[in-house]
């Protein structure tokens, strides 16, 4: 979510986090409570994948798997997305409204009632943990925004495995599996759907596994220039 977070922030130019939070969608509101009571109760040793992760997503809606968050936090998959949903919210409020403090959001999340009174300080020590990171936070906003500049930028991405059959000449039964993919980007309309071959994807993966590897190198570059 902190990706669209910020996007919605941007779009409606508040000038103050509370005017953003008034101003949030019901639809968005809902699922906000719930991981909202949840963030309130999580363990403190699990803030830091929380705020990674959310932080990670800036610019982005294709943030870590849900089955993997879930493991990483050890809780369900459903309340994983969940927790993810209220971190990256906050990750994306304390990142786009550098005045607010910690105080000043858990006011604003009350007054707006996403939490109750007695949530106000565990979700307060988790904002302030957040704003120690300001730092990372805009400069990941500002590294993502350069890299969304030009073309489309990629939002989510989804395969699942097809079993395909067919009737042989003999009377039995061919099969093969397919990997059924989707491409959704930021621009309105372009989802993109296809299928690949095993063979295909062993492609694909030597592929993305060498253009890992460059950009490793470019950003080794990159990062070697800035410091100049």
């Amino acid at each position: 979510m902190t990706g669209m977070a910020f996007d919605f922030f941007k779009r409606q130019g508040k000038p103050t986090a509370q005017a953003a939070i008034d101003d949030l969608p019901s639809q968005m509101k809902r699922p906000l409570v719930a991981g909202l009571a949840l963030l309130a109760d999580v363990s403190k040793s699990k803030w830091d994948t929380l705020a990674v992760a959310s932080i990670d997503a800036i610019g982005s809606s294709y943030i870590q798997s849900a089955d993997e968050l879930s493991a990483s936090l050890g809780v369900p998959q459903e309340e994983a997305g969940h927790l993810a949903n209220a971190a990256s919210f906050i990750v994306a409020l304390i990142g786009s409204f550098p005045d607010c403090s910690p105080s000043d959001l858990t006011a604003g999340l009350l007054e707006s009632e996403l939490i109750e009174e007695r949530h106000r300080q565990p979700i307060g020590e988790f904002a302030a943990f957040v704003a120690n990171q300001r730092g990372k936070l805009e400069e990941e906003l500002d590294r993502s925004t350069l890299e969304s500049e030009v073309l489309p930028s990629l939002q989510r991405f989804a395969t699942v495995v097809d079993i395909r059959f067919d009737d042989r000449a003999d009377g039995g039964v061919r099969t093969t599996p397919v990997l059924i993919g989707m491409i959704d980007t930021d621009a309105e309309g372009q989802i993109v759907w296809f299928q690949m071959s095993k063979r295909q994807l062993k492609n694909m993966l030597i592929q993305l596994q060498s253009a890992l590897e460059k950009m490793d190198k470019a950003e080794v570059w990159a990062r070697s220039q800035y410091k100049k």
